[in-house]
This record gives structure tokens, sequence and C-alpha cells, in this order.
């Protein structure tokens, strides 16, 4: 019905033992197809690196931006009852978030583009 029945090891059939497939060893690549794969390992890697930089960038400045943003709201708020006060807390805050975040990608995009270095 469904191929050869007899090579089905069943509790009613014990004696009959299953032979493992032994498996095909792998085709070793031509030398065209490696210098493919290599240079699309490079490419990832430097898409990678331009897509992290990007990323901790716009995050890291999106942060400080909201922290320099309270201190503009904690001054106005000062400046509405008649008192001054400073925010410099936050504007400070605010500004080193931009400057430590930028460095960082730099040197996460540079780490990620040196993976993308031909040999």
């Amino acid at each position: 019905m469904c191929g050869d029945m007899d090579s089905v090891v069943s509790p009613s059939n014990s004696s009959a033992k299953a032979t493992p497939r032994k498996l095909a060893k792998a085709p070793k690549l031509s030398d065209d197809f490696q210098a493919l794969v290599s240079a699309q390992n490079r490419t990832t890697h430097a898409v990678r690196s331009l897509a992290t930089f990007l990323f901790i960038s716009i995050c890291s400045t999106a942060i400080g931006y909201g922290l320099v943003g309270a201190s503009a709201g904690v001054t106005t708020n000062c400046a509405l009852r008649g008192e001054y006060c400073d925010g410099g807390g936050y504007l400070i805050g605010g500004w080193l978030v931009i400057v430590i975040g930028f460095f960082v990608a730099l040197a996460v995009g540079i780490s990620e583009l040196n993976k993308s270095r031909i040999d």
C-alpha cells in the first residue's frame, strides 16, 4: 500500500532492526562561491555598522533633547511663578546624553565597520 512494509519496525516484528541512513558529506564550495559569501558578509557588516550608528545616535538624541526640553519646561514654569531657577541639571544631563551617545554610536559603528574590512 505505502511502499515496502518489511523494513518498518513494529511491536509485532521486534526482530527486525532499522538501519540508520548515512548522511552525505557537504560538498566543498567553489572559490567563486566562497568569494561571493565573503563579499555578502562584508556588505552585511557595513550595513549593520550604519544601522547601529543611526539607531544609537537617534535614540540618544531623542532622550537628550527630551531632557533639554524638560529643562526649558522647568525654567518656564519657574518664570511663570515669578521665581528664578535655571533647570541646569536637566540641561547638562541632556547634552551629556547627546554627546556620550554620539561617541558610543561612533565606537560601535567603527567596530562593526572593521568587521567588513577586506582581508
